[in-house]
């Protein structure tokens, strides 16, 4: 009667072994196909927010790349700070006190050369408005 027992005991096991290895050979078989069918389905939802990742992430490359290209023309180009006393200047550069200066000194010999019309923001007329 014991024997009989154990014997029913490691059948039931054996089946139950067996049940659970076609179960995993089922699994195994069924996922690929799920793997398949979405590849065919195509989601699109799924679509638009990969291609939404992607352009982002080109838009983010292209901004860090347009990035060192403005900064580098910039360098080139630009000069602030300290260092602008080290900037040598250029051809079509002005020196805007030496143009005051010839200015002053270009209406003064104006105004000496006629005195009647002398512009009254000169200090030699006193700076009257009206006379």
């Amino acid at each position: 009667m014991i024997g009989y027992f154990v014997c029913d005991k490691i059948n039931r096991r054996i089946k139950l072994f067996k049940k659970m290895e076609n179960e995993i050979k089922e699994a195994e078989t069924v996922q690929p196909k799920l793997l398949e069918m979405g590849e065919e389905n195509n989601d699109p939802i799924l679509k638009k927010k990969k291609e939404r990742y992607f352009e982002i992430g080109l838009y983010v490359v292209l901004g860090i790349l347009l990035g060192i290209a403005i900064k580098t023309e910039a360098n080139k180009r630009l000069t602030m700070g300290f260092d602008d006393h080290l900037v040598r200047s250029g051809p079509g550069s002005y020196n805007i006190n030496q143009l005051q200066v010839d200015l002053a000194e270009k209406r003064r010999v104006e105004a000496e050369k006629n005195p009647e019309v002398a512009p009254a923001s000169l200090p030699s007329t006193g700076g009257y408005c009206g006379n």
